[in-house]
């Protein structure tokens, strides 16, 4: 990123709460590119979220149903909410840079 675009994008805001948005959003989009999320994130991030949900409290429920622990928590289960989780972490992730930050 230009550090240098950075500081005058936070020193225009700083001088000027009430900036035009349109200003402040083309300096944003010339640092970091596009800055919209695609509609595509937003819904697997919502279904990876049910997903995980789901998954961690189906087995909290056969753990209630069975205190004993006679039955155990189905693989599939385990593995569908850790994948979902994993997913997860793969969007949020920040991808490594070259130059070390």
């Amino acid at each position: 990123m230009d550090r240098k675009l950075i500081e005058e994008t936070i020193k225009v805001v700083r001088e000027n709460p009430d900036a035009q948005d349109a200003e402040i959003q083309k300096k944003v989009e010339d640092i970091v590119g596009y800055t919209g999320i695609p509609f595509v994130y937003k819904y697997s991030i919502v279904i990876l979220g049910i997903l995980a949900l789901t998954a961690a409290f189906a087995g909290v429920i056969v753990l209630i149903i069975d205190p004993t622990g006679a039955s155990k928590i189905p693989e599939a289960l385990v593995s569908i909410g850790s994948a979902s989780v994993g997913a997860l972490v793969g969007i949020f992730a920040r991808t490594p840079n070259n130059d070390g930050k």
